[in-house]
């Protein structure tokens, strides 16, 4: 995906990033200590975003699009075609896995590689691929909140630089999305239970028992695997 990039360096945008969400906070904060569940506040705040923070042009973002019956809050396009959606709840709802499916579904109908979910001051995005005759494949990539403990930290807003222009562009996001793939939970238990990987775990115990007592043992492969499978299991189940 092309847009033809303009001359702002990833310093800078990343620069604009936490200066915009900052001078930006207060608003969202406001919301929340009157306690108005306001979706659109939300929406508006975003296109600010969109525009002032991310890179985006007007003519990109999209606001009166409606799929499934219903109308996205927020569509980013390249030309006709969009590549992400943007749902927005009001500042004072909790973000769930209904606003994650719904907006999941919308990216599906739509195209949309990319779907966020955000209250204004917790930012989530997923990557979105259809899988035929079932839900689509829903991956997220980050979960940010930016009134936190440590508000708006310098990990925040490089996570949020995934959303900008720049960032889909040059494939940062896509390349992020790979990343956090590539070490999903299933992928981790076939590496760390196959042999090389056993194997290892095998000898590393052997020579830390002979080095600590002086005493050699032999522990079968089919022993670990068993611990290593009932560890894994143990820490998804946390």
């Amino acid at each position: 995906m092309f847009f033809g990039l303009g001359k702002i360096s990833k310093k800078s945008r990343l620069n604009k990033i936490n200066k915009e969400f900052a001078t930006q906070i207060g608003r969202i904060a406001t919301q929340i200590a009157k306690g108005k569940r306001n979706e659109e506040e939300t929406r508006r705040w975003c296109v600010d975003l969109l525009r002032s923070a991310m890179g985006y042009k007007d003519s990109e973002i999209e606001t009166e699009l409606s799929v499934l019956g219903q109308r996205v809050d927020i569509a980013l396009k390249k030309g006709n075609h969009v590549f992400m959606v943007i749902e927005c709840k009001a500042a004072t709802m909790k973000l769930n896995n209904a606003a994650i499916c719904q907006a999941a579904n919308y990216a599906v109908a739509l195209g949309a590689d990319w779907a966020v979910v955000t209250n204004g001051h917790t930012w989530m995005l997923f990557h979105v691929a259809p899988v035929r005759g079932g839900e689509p494949d829903v991956v997220m990539i980050f979960d940010v909140s930016i009134l936190d403990d440590d508000g708006l930290s310098k990990d925040d807003v490089g996570y949020l630089y995934l959303l900008t222009k720049d960032a889909v562009a040059s494939g940062e996001t896509m390349q992020s999305f790979h990343e956090v793939n590539c070490m999903m939970t299933d992928r981790l238990k076939a590496a760390l239970s196959c042999d090389e990987a056993v194997s290892a775990v095998v000898r590393r115990l052997e020579s830390d028992y002979r080095t600590s007592t002086g005493v050699a043992v032999t522990i079968t492969h089919d022993q670990v695997r068993t611990l290593v499978v009932d560890l894994l299991e143990m820490l998804d189940e946390q």
